[in-house]
């Protein structure tokens, strides 16, 4: 009798297992099946305006945060309106070579940072000319040319200081952006790839070519911690809204999530054998975008921690960034015309 109640507890046991797997199986799908329908119903524009191809964007951290940014092999920065495609509102012209890198201030709808091909680091407020609709004598308030070149800029969350990468990746300059002036050099034996500040301005993530993640106190720079991510280069990083976790990219194919607060992996994203070259999560953290050493850009569930849509693209795409209120993706890259010559378009994806 003891071992037929025995037996009796033990199939009423697995029968409860199967089920709550069955229901959580359920759920999985019911979840997949309702983000791929988001995605299979976004709204898609187009932005055209650029003659060559657009290699960098951010978004102005305005009120409706509307404002799109973007920087063309054109040498030209133009300010986009999104809720009014018709034209740019202002185009920004005075580099010699193409654009490479744009980083808004995130405490100012005007401030913004721009490098270039041609060396240098301008800063730019466009507040006058925004409010009065005035696209003449458009004019960096500050501007200094680099020696090497830069590879990366960006700046702090309370936008009081930025960092930059020399552009053979061996050296990390931070600045004061009150009086534009350097007040930290730190060299390194490694090449360094993107780097992200902490959304409380107390550490620096960097990234490196020997799949680690360089952790540097704020206060004076000096390292803190060091984690092995990955087992190749690291080329990404990018630190989530709330604080709460980062997420990079790398050689390896993977995008691997981490906890801030124990500096461990808990998760790990895959959708092909190709390079990761960007990858950043939507403003509500519910959706990671990735671009490749190639074409296409891929969308993963933060929840379920797997690919749940791909935009298929004929061209390599060099840039992807999340509005900052909404889930809107804006993405650029090598598009061609009718002619084989390139075209200068961004491409905007918004999810209900």
């Amino acid at each position: 009798m003891e071992i037929e109640t025995n037996l009796h507890n033990s199939l009423n046991s697995f029968s409860n297992v199967s089920e709550e797997e069955d229901n959580h199986n359920f759920d999985y799908l019911q979840k997949l099946l309702s983000y791929k329908e988001k995605f299979q119903n976004c709204k898609k524009r187009d932005i055209t305006g650029h003659k060559k191809r657009v290699y960098t964007l951010d978004w102005l951290n305005h009120n409706n945060s509307n404002i799109l940014i973007t920087g063309s092999v054109d040498t030209t920065i133009k300010i986009w309106d999104i809720n009014n495609l018709n034209d740019y509102l202002l185009e920004i012209k005075g580099n010699n070579d193409s654009i490479t890198n744009l980083s808004s201030n995130p405490n100012s709808p005007f401030i913004f940072l721009s490098t270039s091909a041609d060396k240098y680091i301008k800063l730019w407020d466009i507040r006058m000319n925004l409010l009065n609709n005035n696209n003449s004598n458009i004019k960096s308030f500050h501007s200094e040319k680099t020696k090497n070149g830069i590879k990366h800029i960006t700046f702090n969350n309370s936008g009081t200081q930025f960092a930059y990468s020399s552009r053979d990746g061996n050296c990390l300059f931070i600045y004061d952006l009150s009086n534009f002036k350097q007040i930290k050099q730190i060299d390194f034996k490694t090449q360094i790839n993107e780097f992200d500040f902490n959304k409380t301005d107390t550490k620096l993530f960097i990234t490196d070519d020997n799949g680690h993640i360089n952790i540097l106190n704020t206060s004076n720079y000096d390292e803190m911690n060091m984690i092995e991510g990955h087992f190749f280069p690291i080329n990404c990083i990018n630190i989530s809204k709330s604080n709460k976790n980062f997420i990079t990219g790398g050689l390896d194919s993977l995008i691997v999530m981490y906890d801030m607060n124990e500096l461990m992996s808990i998760k790990v994203f895959k959708r092909s054998e190709q390079c990761i070259k960007k990858c950043q999560f939507s403003y509500d953290e519910k959706f990671i975008a990735s671009i490749y050493e190639g074409t296409n850009v891929d969308f993963f569930s933060v929840e379920l921690g797997c690919p749940i849509f791909t935009i298929f693209t004929d061209n390599t795409e060099y840039c992807i960034k999340w509005n900052n209120k909404n889930n809107i993706l804006a993405y650029s890259g090598d598009d061609k015309n009718n002619h084989g010559g390139e075209d200068g378009n961004v491409h905007l994806i918004e999810i209900s």
